[in-house]
């Protein structure tokens, strides 16, 4: 592990400020560090732990069909299929190098667990009363229209199906995310075997981060306090359940049904 005055934090900065020119998330770049989260924020662990939760009690299906959109590298799918064996998933990603990701780990799992569409929610078909839940986690501000994209997501629920749906709202504050990796750094919890690695890691996450507040900025990705954005499933006809704030105040969630009836 480096210790901090091995770490170049004047290129660090140097690198999050050159990501300010960009005016949309480079996922496929983002892709090759996505996987760094869970490992290193508590609060990308917390969002796992609800959607887990929602759906082991709400779903009674003995083989449930859901459906991950916005799915990027597979991280719920591969957590949700190592912990459900007998549940069977979709993952709805429109970015090859985020698939790509993908692929290779579900590579280990049963080859009839899950099934990858290269489409965006915006475009993809399915019929009607497809799936018994649906989960969509920092996805849904980068799919305009959104009202559209919810209205699909009641569509391809069955009567009674669960919705899990967790989106960033608020302006996102890069600084907050790099002191709060300063911290991890300086108490140790990062191990990564080299600084490199970490602080390219770092840097790649950091620069989305910034491009991701510059859309929103730009009125790019959709912004929205909780009252917001519940209104928004209510209005397509969803039950909400539950609705809560969470990610360190970023992000609006909602767990809602399609009525049964």
């Amino acid at each position: 592990m480096a210790e901090l005055g091995q770490i170049g934090w004047t290129g660090l900065f140097d690198s999050i400020e050159r990501g300010r020119t960009g005016g949309a998330i480079d996922w496929a770049t983002y892709a090759r560090a996505y996987d760094f989260l869970p490992k290193v924020f508590r609060e990308y662990r917390e969002n796992m732990r609800i959607v887990d939760d929602a759906l082991t009690k709400r779903v009674t299906q003995d083989s449930p069909r859901i459906c991950d959109l916005g799915a990027g590298t597979g991280v719920y799918v591969e957590h949700l299929a190592n912990l459900h064996k007998n549940w069977k998933f979709t993952h709805v990603d429109s970015n090859e190098g985020m698939s790509r990701i993908a692929r290779a780990k579900y590579r280990v799992l049963d080859p009839n667990q899950v099934s990858v569409i290269d489409d965006s929610a915006q475009f993809v078909l399915f019929p009607e009363h497809s799936f018994d839940a649906i989960i969509c986690v920092n996805a849904l501000y980068a799919m305009p229209p959104q009202g559209r994209v919810i209205q699909k997501m009641y569509d391809w629920l069955k009567p009674g199906g669960v919705l899990v749906c967790i989106d960033f709202g608020r302006m996102q504050r890069p600084l907050d995310w790099l002191s709060e990796f300063m911290r991890l750094v300086i108490a140790r919890e990062i191990d990564f075997s080299t600084t490199l690695e970490t602080l390219g890691v770092a840097s790649n996450l950091l620069r989305q981060a910034v491009k991701g507040s510059g859309g929103q900025s730009t009125g790019q990705y959709w912004m929205h306090e909780l009252q917001d954005f519940v209104a928004a499933f209510g209005a397509k006809g969803f039950e909400i359940e539950e609705s809560f704030v969470c990610y360190r105040g970023y992000c609006d969630g909602v767990i809602a049904r399609r009525p049964s009836a």
